[in-house]
Order: structure tokens, then sequence, then C-alpha cells
């Protein structure tokens, strides 16, 4: 029963999404343009358009940790 509990799991696609942002200055709330973002540690990464916008698909379901790096940004 065990196996065949992990057999038909592993047979279910799993389930993916879009993760979008906006990276924005703290202090002006201006859009920050050309931001690296990587998702949990670089398995993926973007860069942000003139708008500040990024997107990432077939992200799977559950929390990640999002990381922004931008020259002249700490």
């Amino acid at each position: 029963v065990f196996i065949m509990a992990l057999l038909r799991a592993a047979l279910l696609p799993a389930q993916a999404g879009v993760l979008r942002g906006t990276v924005v200055d703290d202090s002006t709330n201006a859009p920050v343009h050309g931001a690296e973002v990587l998702i949990d540690g670089g398995v993926a990464k973007a860069t942000t358009d003139e708008a500040g916008r990024f997107a990432f698909s077939g992200v799977a379901m559950g929390s990640h940790v999002l990381t922004i790096r931008r020259l002249g940004y700490s």
C-alpha cells in the first residue's frame, strides 16, 4: 500500500503557476529597472523591465524565497 501511494503521487501532475511582482525603490517608490530577481537561491532568474516588473512561469505551489540585486542598492 505504501509503494502504491508513492507511485500514485509521482504520477500526479505538479501544480505550477506564475509568480509576478514589481521592484520599487523604498524611499522614492520609483520602479527599479534592470534589477536581478532570483527565486530560491538562483533556481530561476529574471530581470525587471522599465516598470520594475518581473515574472516567473512554471513555479511550483508553495513558499519561495526571492533575492533582488541591483548595482547601487544594498
